[in-house]
């Protein structure tokens, strides 16, 4: 997804659980194949979720984008999360690729726990042209926690116990340091419902002195097979 390009997959991730949370595992359900999500936009657009396929440890689903909310779709594509991190993976689109590829020796979390940190170094290859294959590449420095909700997170769709996934990304120069930027970092967080296996609220672009994100979505429907 072209808006979101800060969900990222770790490079050389350490993950480190306390003592307390080893006894908190969190399991958060698996949406069957065929299962359908839409989520509505603080812009305005709309996205629609078809679960595809759960295949190779990865969550895959068709997106049907419509920025106007007027029930054309005018993108569609192909996403990707891990399973077990939740960590979104990738997006193909019909024109543009954004790619979050670890290294070989990235270890990501087999288990979700209640208290659940790790941090690390990740690359992001974005084609933004399928026909000539235009590629960009990056780094960021991320960390992230994993954070079992005290309250029940409210939607149009009704009550859900979630999950918070926030993470705080910065980035990278070509001298593997962080930016003098004065603001280089970049926040988000992501309520996923245990019950349902997919995010119910997302914020994006949080101003870390105001706690208000530059965007975010709601689940508004979905149906499960």
């Amino acid at each position: 997804m072209h808006r979101i390009t800060k969900i990222l997959l770790s490079i050389g991730l350490s993950v480190g659980i306390s003592t307390a949370a080893m006894s908190q595992q969190i399991e958060l359900a698996t949406p069957t194949v065929g299962s359908r999500f839409e989520y509505l936009w603080s812009y305005g657009g709309r996205d629609t979720f078809t679960i595809v396929g759960t295949n190779g440890g990865r969550l895959q689903a068709r997106l049907e984008q419509d920025f106007e909310d007027d029930g054309v779709i005018d993108e569609i594509g192909l996403q990707y999360w891990d399973l077990n991190s939740r960590l979104w993976l990738a997006h193909v689109g019909l024109s543009y690729a954004t790619i979050y590829a670890p290294s070989t020796d990235a270890q990501m979390p087999t288990a979700l726990f209640d208290g659940l940190y790790f941090s690390g170094t990740f690359d992001l290859m974005t084609i933004d042209d399928l026909t000539t294959l235009f590629s960009t590449w990056s780094q960021v420095i991320s960390s992230c926690d994993y954070l079992r909700s005290k309250e029940m997170a409210e939607t149009p769709t009704g009550l859900f116990s979630t999950l918070e996934i926030a993470c705080t990304d910065n980035d990278v120069s070509p001298e593997s340091t962080i930016t003098d930027d004065p603001a280089p970092s970049y926040q988000y967080s992501e309520l996923w419902s245990l019950e349902l296996g997919m995010p119910v609220v997302q914020s994006f672009g949080i101003d870390q002195s105001t706690g208000e994100a530059e965007d975010f979505s709601l689940l508004v429907a979905y149906s499960l097979n």
